[in-house]
């Protein structure tokens, strides 16, 4: 264990240093609420393939992304870019 200087890290107490280092970086991950409709929308989308309901499961994006669009838009969200990266 290193608990001070050490002649290793050119003299640092490298524990204090990682610890700075720690501090410096935010982990946590905060996920939109509505995250959980697209979520559920695309579930439900492949249980529909699966019990029939959708012929091919390529046509499970485009039937999701209208989805997940329709609820951006039920949701207030104006700012919403289609077809293209922002």
């Amino acid at each position: 264990e290193i608990a001070g200087p050490d002649e290793f890290f050119g003299g640092q107490n490298i524990v204090e240093e990682l610890w700075k280092a720690h501090q410096l970086v935010d982990t946590t991950f905060v996920g939109l609420p509505i995250w959980s409709n697209m979520d559920t929308a695309l579930s439900l989308l492949i249980q529909d393939y699966v019990d029939g309901k959708i012929e091919r499961f390529a046509d499970i994006l485009p039937l999701w992304e209208q989805q997940v669009i329709n609820t951006m838009k039920e949701f207030g969200y104006d700012n919403v870019i289609v077809g293209r990266l922002p």
